[in-house]
Formats: C-alpha cells, structure tokens, sequence
C-alpha cells in the first residue's frame, strides 16, 4: 500500500500525530546541523514553487538572486 492511500485512510488524528512527529524530528536536525537546512535542495525549489529546474533556468539567466542563493548553498554544502 503506498503512502498516498494510507495518508487517505487515516483519520485527521493520526495525520497529525505524524505531522507532529515529523517536525520533531526535523527540529531536532536543525538544532544538531543549523547547515543542514542551508544545503538542502528543497531550499533552492522552494524559491521557484518546488520546481527545481527552474531554480537552475533562472540561475543561468543570471539572476543575481539566485546566484546569492547557489553561492550560500555550496557554501553550506561545503560545510558537511
């Protein structure tokens, strides 16, 4: 069973018991690793509605944004 069914199965309760539980875990991640979120590539599509690539598209078009965004991230990346 995929977890899209189980998430559709489940009551609103549980739902959130596991939202609950999977920033917890998040927390407790950033807390031990404040990089761990900089390196992150969701951090780079959340800039472009989740779409990675055009992350990359607006990066190559120059877009001095974005280059500060790419630059912090290998910076961090680095840090690893």
């Amino acid at each position: 069973m995929s977890a899209a069914c189980i998430w559709a199965i489940i009551g609103e309760a549980e739902r959130l018991v596991i939202w609950r539980s999977i920033r917890r875990a998040a927390n407790a991640i950033v807390e031990k690793k404040d990089v761990w979120m900089g390196c992150s590539a969701l951090r780079l599509a959340d800039m472009e509605d989740g779409i990675l690539e055009n992350f990359f598209v607006h990066l190559e078009e120059g877009s001095e944004e974005h280059k500060k965004v790419w630059e912090e991230y290998m910076e961090n990346l680095a840090l690893l």
